[in-house]
């Protein structure tokens, strides 16, 4: 097992990053038929916060192996239980986050990666929702984006909820990923409260819900904001 200190290091080993998204690739070319547009969004260099919605486990690997850029992502601290995967994934660029609550270690370490002109890519619903229906979003996308004023790049996919199903029947799946605009959270002075951050969080998730079929929006499927108060262009 690693230990804790370990885990909120910058683990991540370029090359063999690029080489599992390279052997990725290649699995979701024969598992996957892939639907993907809007790459032209993605900015192609400096700091950038992606927000994708999430499903269930492929959402966010589909999106950080065929976005062209190199991310770091948060996951769930259970996901670093198991030996020599865990090893794997934080050689990848994963780092965990404790579910449930406010974990101060995981934020500093993704306002760190940002700070370092890095990618970081973060599911602002926290846990899967397997249905495919979006959830409530978490302040934390705000709380990061906020402190480092870097662009917000919403990032939607779907079709994921019948991966499983699918592959037992020996048939393709068929995924679909939007690319958004870039955006970002106004500043202001001062440190943010829990209602401007809440706003701030509700309409990164109206935006990144706009990328979705009408039947995947779930909680942000009712209408949307008429004037973006928190978020704007970047």
């Amino acid at each position: 097992m690693l230990t804790g200190r370990t885990y909120y290091e910058d683990g991540m080993i370029p090359w063999m990053h690029r080489l599992l998204d390279r052997l990725l690739r290649v699995i979701f070319g024969v598992l996957l038929e892939s639907d993907i547009s809007g790459l032209e969004n993605v900015p192609s260099d400096g700091p950038l916060l992606v927000i994708v919605n999430h499903i269930n486990f492929l959402d966010a690997v589909f999106a950080t192996v065929m976005l062209p850029r190199d991310m770091y992502l948060m996951t769930k601290l259970e996901t670093f239980d198991v030996p020599v995967f865990n090893w794997l994934i934080w050689k990848y660029g994963v780092f965990p986050v404790r579910r449930g609550e406010v974990d101060r270690k995981a934020l500093r370490r993704a306002i760190q990666v940002l700070e370092d002109g890095k990618v970081l890519l973060i599911a602002p619903e926290g846990t899967r929702s397997g249905d495919g229906l979006m959830q409530q979003g978490r302040n934390g996308i705000a709380y990061v984006g906020v402190k480092t004023q870097v662009p917000v790049l919403p990032v939607a996919v779907w079709g994921v909820e019948g991966f499983w199903k699918r592959l037992a029947k020996l048939r393709k799946t068929r995924v679909c990923m939007r690319v958004g605009e870039v955006f970002a959270f106004r500043a202001e002075e001062g440190r943010p409260g829990r209602s401007a951050l809440t706003g701030m969080t509700r309409e990164a998730m109206y935006r990144l819900a706009k990328l979705l079929p009408p039947e995947y929006r779930g909680h942000y499927g009712g209408p949307q904001p008429l004037v973006w108060q928190h978020t704007g262009e970047y």
